[in-house]
């Protein structure tokens, strides 16, 4: 469990990162995940900054310690609020529907992890201050996931 407590927000930025469906070319987040805000989003892309938020752990009913339990911050930023919001909607719709079926954190032959479910999803939540890289719009996404 230890492996992933310590690396919990790495894992969710390979899990958005092997999602062709919201990084790929023309995707919602086509500027894909990373672990501080970039230069910029480019023109019609958003990227997100993924953070650990909170302590993580074994949930009360799973004994094996296989199981961790992670809170994550997801910010989106994109030039403008159209691409903002759309990316920030993805995103949270897409982890919205992690219900126990096992995700896996990158490319799936070989994943360095993979998330179950989540719990507490909040957002997209507008964030009023530009980002440094110049980006105008800010929306967050938050989430507790359980990962193996």
């Amino acid at each position: 469990m230890a492996a992933a407590v310590l690396a919990g927000d790495v894992l969710v930025r390979a899990w958005v990162n092997g999602r062709d469906d919201l990084t790929g070319q023309g995707g919602p987040l086509s500027g894909g995940a990373y672990d501080k805000e970039q230069a910029g989003s480019g023109p019609g892309g958003a990227y997100v900054v993924v953070s650990q938020t909170g302590g993580a752990g074994g949930p009360v009913a799973e004994s094996g310690g296989e199981l961790a339990t992670v809170n994550v911050s997801m910010q989106v930023y994109s030039l403008t609020k159209e691409n903002a919001s759309r990316a920030a909607t993805a995103l949270f719709t897409a982890v919205d529907a992690l219900t126990g079926l096992p995700e896996p954190c990158g490319d799936r032959a070989a994943a360095e992890g993979w998330i179950l479910v989540t719990d507490q999803v909040r957002g997209p939540i507008a964030i009023p201050q530009p980002g440094v890289g110049g980006e105008q719009f800010t929306y967050m996404v938050t989430a507790m996931l359980a990962q193996l």
